[in-house]
């Protein structure tokens, strides 16, 4: 049997296969090289760092450790010891004010102030120069300003609420804050002081600080340590007459101690001044016949069966002018000008010739009504305003009968002349 030939395409197939074989060994031998390269890069740089290390005599530095505080203190924002325990010393102060507010001890209010430090503050706050501060006073001048500000502490108010409806609980160790903020040298304490219903009466803010030279955490407990720095005060719960609730601010009495006096502003007068309607004097040196037939006069303008005869006694008074006006006056006293309808009438006769002689108007006005002046017409008045109008009268006359004088009334022109005054014409030929 004769022997297979081997075709062309076995042999191409045999080629190709061994030259992928040669190309993937090429490969392999290339990345062996390149690995030992780079790791006798790395040995060698590794050696390169230990010589040098070797040579340096400096030792590593060592990281610092952090110390922890002992069980008493830890360390503050501030850098200052901050106690485990909140102080409670500003609550006893707090207590301990509101006892000698209430008892009115103006001794043991004095022992509770830091006054060193309340007026440094408020020295540097007013910005007060050198040779004005506080501490640059006598002690005749301090003291005289600490009295003052205790004066101003013990208000008679704050006492007396602070007595009835607080002094009890605080002497029970029953009363409790309202609001605490406490840090390490400084404790803001309000007190709430309400009636037996439970409605609020009055707000007390006692601000206090520690002292200057004593420790955070030593002196946490220590109550010579701590002082008060600033009191401060809300009365609570007052209304209007409408029933509104008052909204009222915090008072300080520091704010009271440098204050400057502001001037007094001269007010106007809300209206003309008034007086109690009475029997005023009569003028000085006048007889009783003449007294007697002013009263007659008066009693004859005031009565309604006879207008013709009221109307001349009217004019009589008139013309009496100045004299009239106490006969008037004392007659207007004896009405019921806020009621009764008749004696408003007469009542209203006597102003009319009143107005007459001295062209004075307080608004009296006959018409009643219950709506205020206006309603219904210019002529109604509630009886209020009635009275007030007849006490003007005599508050006017109060004040005004000894310097009062009837202005001078202008007369009637006569002429052409007189009616139109000088003209622009008659001073240019007066010049010339």
């Amino acid at each position: 049997m004769a022997s297979r030939r081997p075709g062309r395409r076995n042999n191409r197939r045999k080629s190709k296969k061994e030259a992928q074989v040669s190309a993937r060994e090429q490969i392999n031998k290339n990345d062996n090289k390149m690995a030992m390269q780079i790791l006798g890069g790395c040995i060698i740089g590794f050696l390169v760092i230990f010589g040098l290390y070797s040579l340096s005599d400096k030792e590593p530095v060592k990281k610092k450790e952090r110390t922890v505080a002992g069980p008493i203190e830890v360390v503050g924002g501030d850098n200052r010891p901050t106690p485990k325990k909140k102080s409670l010393v500003p609550i006893q102060l707090a207590e301990k004010f509101l006892l000698a507010l209430a008892n009115e001890d103006e001794a043991a209010i004095n022992d509770l102030m830091a006054w060193d430090v309340l007026f440094a503050k408020v020295d540097h706050l007013n910005n007060r120069q050198e040779g004005e501060r506080y501490e640059d006073l006598d002690d005749e001048a301090k003291k005289k300003l600490r009295n003052k500000y205790i004066d101003k502490v013990m208000d008679e108010d704050l006492a007396s609420l602070v007595r009835e409806f607080a002094q009890e609980d605080l002497l029970d160790g029953k009363f409790i804050p309202e609001n605490i903020n406490i840090g390490i040298d400084y404790g803001n304490v309000d007190m709430l002081i309400e009636d037996a219903k439970g409605r609020p009466k009055l707000m007390i803010r006692v601000k206090s600080s520690l002292l200057p030279g004593y420790h955070t955490v030593r002196d946490v407990a220590n109550l010579d340590a701590w002082g008060i720095v600033t009191i401060q005060h809300q009365l609570q719960g007052k209304v209007t007459a409408t029933g509104v609730k008052m909204r009222m601010r915090n008072k300080n009495p520091i704010d009271d101690i440098y204050k400057k006096p502001k001037k007094k502003r001269v007010r106007r007068p809300a209206g003309p001044p008034e007086e109690k309607p009475s029997l005023v004097d009569w003028p000085k040196g006048m007889s009783d016949a003449t007294k007697s037939k002013m009263e007659s006069q008066v009693a004859t303008l005031t009565q309604t069966d006879n207008f013709r005869a009221a109307n001349d006694a009217k004019f009589a008074m008139i013309d009496r002018g100045k004299a009239a006006i106490p006969a008037l006056l004392r007659s207007l006293s004896q009405l019921d000008f806020e009621e009764d309808n008749a004696e408003i009438a007469k009542a209203f006769q006597i102003i009319q010739t009143l107005r007459e002689i001295t062209g004075l108007n307080f608004n009296f006005q006959p018409a009643q009504t219950r709506q205020g002046f206006g309603a219904g017409g210019m002529t109604r008045s509630t009886a209020e305003e009635r009275l007030k109008a007849v006490r003007r009268w005599f508050g006017w006359w109060k004040v005004n009968k000894s310097s009062w004088t009837k202005k001078v009334e202008a007369k009637d022109p006569e002429s052409w002349d007189e009616l139109i005054g000088e003209t622009d014409k008659d001073k240019k030929k007066k010049k010339k």
